[in-house]
């Protein structure tokens, strides 16, 4: 039998591997380039430039954007604890100022110029119903009838109407607004009205939970106050 004939009864054994084999072959072996470490200044990749750089300079650069990252996240959670901290001295300051008043109507004007002064609303106004469960606004009862049957404040746009019945003399300053019926007993007992200029800052689906917090303190205060 020929050379040629032999060649093909017995092909090499010798093949090359596939990626997926090196790569099966590294997870099963992870010390390999710990052991050939001088594969690490030899064998190189593309970066982001395109330009061919090794793998430990790739493994520097990959903990430096790394660490770029932490540096950024810690940053971000320094900023979000600050604001926590400025939003629950804010709040206090609000609540204290609202045991100190001695009258429903100082109540409702410290209730107002906090929230726009310290809380950057550009316009509050703090609604009491009247005896027969009515707002005190000239034909504003069916109006906002919408507002004072929810459970849950309503945050969003206004009609041009509601603007002018809630806010009056501020209804300009008014792109979105935050509603929360006040109620004691499950009875409605008012409103609570706020208001940001920026059309997008009040949205559906936002958290509430200060605001309720708030008319909570507010019901409970004006009640010892009658």
């Amino acid at each position: 039998m020929n050379d040629a004939a032999s060649n093909l009864q017995h092909p090499s054994q010798e093949t090359e591997a596939t990626p997926q084999q090196v790569a099966d072959y590294l997870v099963k072996h992870p010390d390999f380039l710990e052991i050939h470490s001088y594969l690490l200044t030899e064998l190189t990749v593309k970066h982001q430039s395109g330009q061919s750089i090794s793998l430990v300079e790739r493994q520097v650069a990959a903990l430096r954007e790394e660490n770029q990252q932490l540096k950024q996240q810690l940053a971000s959670l320094i900023n979000t604890a600050r604001q926590n901290d400025e939003l629950f001295e804010k709040s206090r300051g609000l609540v204290l100022g609202l045991i100190a008043s001695r009258s429903g109507e100082a109540l409702k004007k410290h209730l107002e110029t906090a929230l726009i002064k310290d809380f950057g609303c550009s316009a509050a106004r703090l609604w009491l119903l009247d005896e027969s469960g009515r707002v005190p606004t000239p034909d504003g009862q069916a109006e906002l009838t919408r507002f004072t049957e929810k459970q849950h404040p309503y945050c969003g746009l206004l009609r041009e109407q509601e603007k002018q019945l809630l806010f009056a003399n501020d209804a300009g300053k008014v792109g979105s607004a935050a509603i929360l019926p006040l109620r004691k007993q499950e009875k409605v007992i008012g409103l609570l009205a706020i208001a940001n200029a920026d059309k997008d800052y009040y949205r559906e689906n936002m958290s509430t939970s200060l605001l309720t917090h708030v008319g909570q303190v507010t019901v409970a205060l004006l009640d010892t106050l009658k």
